[in-house]
């Protein structure tokens, strides 16, 4: 809960912190707790520092968010339909729209089937590529 509250309010350093500390100390991490991570990290740039700011924290620059992919593998975790699609909004965001679509293809290799929320991320994001493309 508490790199949940990390994250939502941009204090990204602070959560990794509480998070390498948590794995320091033994602590099994689940796939929610990696989850939220990517969440938090991808959604840096779309959220205002405002509330960090004022708490006198320190953002950080946002870790890649392959690296707790990584992780998760590493570990065995399986990721569920929410991990998958928080990747994809760090992806698109990250404008690696090829990266994006083929967690479709990795979700469908696990059984795990793609929900509504994930494929309107996965359109909006070809969109916004597409729209980028055209504008160079």
């Amino acid at each position: 809960m508490m790199v949940n509250g990390y994250c939502r309010v941009n204090c990204l350093q602070e959560a990794c912190d509480l998070f390498k500390d948590m794995k320091e100390r033994g602590i099994e991490l689940d796939v929610i707790t990696y989850t939220v991570l990517v969440d938090g990290h991808s959604k840096i740039k779309m959220r205002k520092a405002r509330y960090c700011r004022n708490a006198g924290c320190n953002d950080g620059e946002p870790k890649d968010i392959s690296t707790f992919w990584n992780e998760m593998k590493e570990k065995k975790l399986k990721p569920d339909t929410v991990t998958y699609t928080a990747l994809l909004c760090g992806y698109c965001s990250q404008g690696n729209v090829d990266r994006a679509v083929t967690l479709v293809n990795e979700m469908s290799f696990t059984g795990i089937q793609p929900d509504a929320r994930f494929m309107s991320v996965l359109h909006r994001g070809i969109l916004k590529a597409k729209e980028v493309k055209f504008q160079h």
